[in-house]
């Protein structure tokens, strides 16, 4: 029980990382947040992926809606951001999962 307590607190902790990296730093890489938090398990990236994937819906949702401010800003995070690492975790998976 304690395992999984353990795992939950570390994937929510980098969940909230992995979000915070993409908003604050732009396009800096996945690649170097997964190298530098030692992930390397192809589930860890994949959930990480769909975390990222359902963040943005979220945030999507939120700019979308009527009168909200920041519209123009918001969609420049998206092509800068989100997208692109989108893409790069994209391809790292096809790479794990061609090397598996």
């Amino acid at each position: 029980m304690n395992e999984l307590l353990e795992l939950n607190q570390r994937l929510s902790y980098l969940q909230g990382e992995f979000v915070r990296e993409v908003i604050q730093r732009g396009f800096w890489g996945p690649g170097a947040f997964l190298e530098e938090h030692k992930i390397t398990d192809l589930d860890e990236i994949i959930f990480l992926q769909k975390y990222l994937r359902h963040v943005f819906k979220q945030f999507r949702k939120a700019w979308m809606e009527e009168g909200y401010e920041n519209h123009f800003e918001a969609r420049e995070i998206h092509k800068r951001n989100f997208r692109k690492h989108d893409k790069e975790l994209t391809q790292i998976i096809k790479t794990k999962r061609s090397q598996s």
